[in-house]
């Protein structure tokens, strides 16, 4: 993504960090998608790209962002800071169902496999904390919680192509407990 155009987005989403949602679930980013107390991490990330003034594939129910991601050329394995993270998680509540995050900080990718991320409808992580009350907050992920990266900008046959091909999701390769994958849930391969 473009410097100006990540620091813009990264702007909107950190004025969102501290944020906790009502205990009835309902946020000003559900309210905004239409979609108001359910899950909403894919709700603030569509009004963090709106209000940086970027449109995305909806990524309200992120398994149907990762598909138009994925579809329109934009799905990598690289991260960028204002990438849009996807996560699957192998255990929890919300087993198999992905999440998704904003990417803030690349530095420790290459070496440990781990990205830095603004995250909604998320516990604070910290000891002691309310694990029940959710809300905008920083992470640092590992690699093998994560399915790609959704590229905001890129558009396919672009020169700033992540591969200079088109890449896409194969999705008949998706098979749970695949050890295959990063995650070790999915084996996802890029194709192009």
């Amino acid at each position: 993504m473009k410097p100006l155009l990540a620091s813009n987005v990264l702007e909107q989403a950190q004025a969102w960090l501290g944020y906790t949602a009502n205990t009835n679930g309902r946020t000003p980013f559900g309210e905004r998608s239409g979609y108001d107390g359910t899950l909403w991490a894919g709700s603030f990330i569509d009004a963090v790209f709106h209000d940086a003034g970027l449109t995305i594939p909806s990524c309200v129910y992120p398994p149907s962002g990762l598909a138009e991601f994925s579809k329109q050329g934009r799905l990598t394995q690289k991260p960028r800071p204002g990438d849009i993270a996807f996560f699957v998680f192998p255990t929890g509540e919300t087993f198999g169902v992905p999440h998704v995050g904003l990417v803030v900080d690349t530095s420790r990718w290459k070496t440990d496999g781990l990205v830095g991320t603004i995250e909604g409808n998320i516990n604070s992580g910290l000891p002691k904390s309310d694990v029940h009350v959710m809300g905008v907050y920083r992470r640092v992920r590992s690699k093998h919680e994560i399915i790609g990266f959704g590229n905001p900008t890129h558009r396919p046959g672009s020169k700033n192509s992540p591969t200079g091909q088109r890449a896409g999701l194969q999705l008949s390769s998706i098979r749970p407990g695949d050890v295959t994958s990063p995650s070790g849930l999915y084996s996802l391969r890029l194709r192009t």
